[in-house]
Order: C-alpha cells, then structure tokens, then sequence
C-alpha cells in the first residue's frame, strides 16, 4: 500500500506545469542556498542540481520501500529481484511518459536513468542495513 502511496506522490509531481515546477525547485535552491552560506560552504546549487537531486531522492524512497515490501512478501531476494529491477524500470519510464502530457514538461532519459539509480541504492542501502 506505501509503494502506491510514494508512486501517487512521484507522478503527482510529474503532473505540474513547467511553471508549477520551476517555482517548487527555485524555493528549495533558494534553502539550500541560504544553508550553504550559512554554513561556511562554498557550494552553489542551480536548479538543474535540485531537480536531479529530487529525482534521486523520490525514486532512493521508492526503492527502500518497494525492497522493504517486497521482502516481506518474499523472503529470498533470488526469488523477486528481477521483478522488483523491471519496477525499478518500468515506474520511471511511466513517469517520465506522463510528463509528456504537461505544460512545457518533457520527457528524458537521463532522469529515467537517475530515478532507476535512486532506486538501486535505495535496494542496496536496505541490503547492506539488514545483513549488518
């Protein structure tokens, strides 16, 4: 039921106009900015830098959990991981594919591959948590 809940959440973003979107990601260069500075650091994020980021990190969510529900289900990783790669795949195809339909939105393949990364180490985060 989570893994529903986090794709809602993943393709509810992906439905925003350009506008929508450039206006989430500028407020949250903006705080990291502000924290960057605030901490001596002398890092400066574009909104090309959030917007990759906020792929990584909603698909390292979808990952941790799709891993967490799925080895509920099944116990063995053997027995599921090539299911469990297909949806690492298939649901950042999908979204991207939404995207197409947005104002000014479009669709590519490097986010597609930075979501399936996110989703990889969200799997290998949980693996290497649980095996510690």
């Amino acid at each position: 039921m989570i893994c529903c809940v986090v794709c809602f959440w993943i393709f509810h973003n992906s439905m925003h106009s350009l506008t929508q979107s450039d206006k989430q990601s500028g407020m949250v260069m903006d705080a990291l900015n502000y924290l960057s500075r605030r901490l001596g650091l002398h890092i400066v994020f574009t909104q090309f830098m959030v917007r990759k980021m906020a792929h990584f990190t909603e698909y390292f969510i979808f990952g941790n959990i799709l891993t967490i529900t799925t080895r509920i289900i099944w116990k063995s990783l053997k027995s599921h991981i090539f299911f469990e790669l297909f949806l690492f795949l298939a649901v950042p195809v999908a979204d991207e594919t939404v995207q197409m339909f947005f104002d000014g939105r479009t669709s590519n393949v490097l986010d597609v591959l930075i979501d399936f990364s996110g989703c990889v180490v969200g799997m290998l985060i949980y693996i290497l948590v649980k095996s510690s």
